[in-house]
């Protein structure tokens, strides 16, 4: 029997509450082009999506960086990656299976397109053989895309590494010998952020936010994050070998609940100034973009200090309903994003205002995407993967 570590569960609860109102609220804020869209726009959701942008990955990677050394100490090389094949690379490639016939229903709306049959969008756009035309609308290019779940490609990259580091270390004899360093000193956190900063912004004076670069053609990576993405992670195994999560000093972690607020306050007032979809503050060698930097990094590393802190501070137990929703996270986060397209389209003629839209579009997707996973874990390989 694994021993859960009730505040984790409890916040990766949130963190999908948290992933299924950004995705939900990027169709009703001005942001980028989007799926499904709709007239009515919101500024007030629009910071969310900044923020959410700037921290909710990174907390999921620190997280799954903490707890890949609990898999791989458990079931060594070989079970560690076939653990991963199933739990990871299955959905994964189901749901590459899957997106070619989803965004060539969203494709063939464009007015443009509308007499492109399915064989000519494959090969020509979802694979990318044809070329990029000079007024693509989407900022993918090619259309091929694992939609949501590029993050469990992220994880299989990152496992490969870490369990390649792992052999390394083993085989010359430089097994974890057991000492813990202390949390991280003030200074050392500003140096960790300023260095990430500094990264961020040098690879986004060539990489865009939201710019997807592609390998091998399976292969989707995304610069503009990646740099934060491998840090938290890193972090993240780091934490846990140094049981850094429940240790955090009570003074560091108001003062970053108190930065975090703060961030959340500055970007809100920034939005109102230059609007957050603007591609100065996302790419380019511009003063924008390098503020940008800063408060994402400062923002994301106060999150990760702050929320385990506060979760294991006043929610730190679970009752039943809390237990059984643990268990659903991960299929929850899997289905989410097809289950609010298809709530979105059949909400697209009501008129509601967008932050209303946003609340009810959620809270259906939640439902709805329970159930899903309540269902899928009857079936005994899902269950047991997922």
């Amino acid at each position: 029997m694994k021993e859960r570590i009730e505040y984790l569960d409890n916040l990766r609860i949130a963190m999908v509450v948290f992933t299924v109102a950004f995705h939900t609220i990027r169709t009703y804020a001005v942001w980028w082009w989007y799926p499904v869209d709709v007239p009515e726009t919101s500024a007030v959701l629009t910071p969310y999506i900044s923020i959410f942008l700037a921290f909710g990955m990174n907390m999921f990677l620190l997280l799954s960086g903490y707890f890949t050394p609990v898999s791989y100490n458990r079931k060594g090389l070989k079970n560690f990656h076939i653990a991963r094949i199933k739990r990871l690379l299955v959905p994964l490639v189901i749901f590459a299976a899957i997106m070619p016939f989803l965004l060539y229903t969203e494709f063939v709306k464009n007015v443009e397109y509308q007499s492109v049959g399915f064989r000519e969008y494959f090969i020509q756009y979802f694979l990318g053989f044809g070329g990029k035309p000079e007024n693509w609308h989407n900022p993918i290019w090619p259309d091929f895309n694992y939609g949501h779940l590029w993050f469990l490609e992220y994880l299989l990259i990152f496992g490969v590494f870490y369990s390649l580091i792992r052999k390394i270390r083993d085989r010359n004899g430089l097994q974890d010998k057991g000492e813990k360093k202390s949390f991280p000193r003030f200074h050392i956190i500003l140096l960790f952020i300023t260095a990430l900063s500094l990264v961020t912004f040098i690879v986004r004076i060539w990489f865009r936010m939201s710019e997807w670069t592609f390998f091998f053609l399976v292969i989707q990576i995304t610069f503009a994050h990646t740099p934060q993405y491998c840090a938290f992670f890193i972090v993240g195994i780091l934490a846990y070998r140094n049981d850094w999560l429940h240790q955090i000093p009570e003074r560091t972690g108001w003062i970053n609940v108190v930065i975090a607020v703060g961030a959340m306050i500055f970007i809100s007032i920034l939005n109102t100034i230059i609007p957050l979809g603007s591609s100065v503050l996302q790419t380019g060698f511009t003063l924008e973009s390098f503020i940008y930097s800063i408060w994402e990094c400062v923002l994301a590393t106060s999150m990760a200090i702050s929320l385990p802190f506060l979760f294991k501070k006043f929610v730190n137990h679970q009752n039943k309903a809390l237990k059984k929703i643990s268990k659903y996270t991960y299929l929850i986060y899997i289905f989410h994003v097809p289950v609010i397209l298809f709530i979105q389209i059949a909400f697209v003629n009501i008129r509601l205002h967008p932050i209303m839209l946003s609340f009810i579009v959620t809270l259906l997707a939640l439902v709805i995407c329970f159930i899903l996973s309540f269902l899928v874990r009857l079936i005994p390989y899902a269950k047991k993967n997922f």
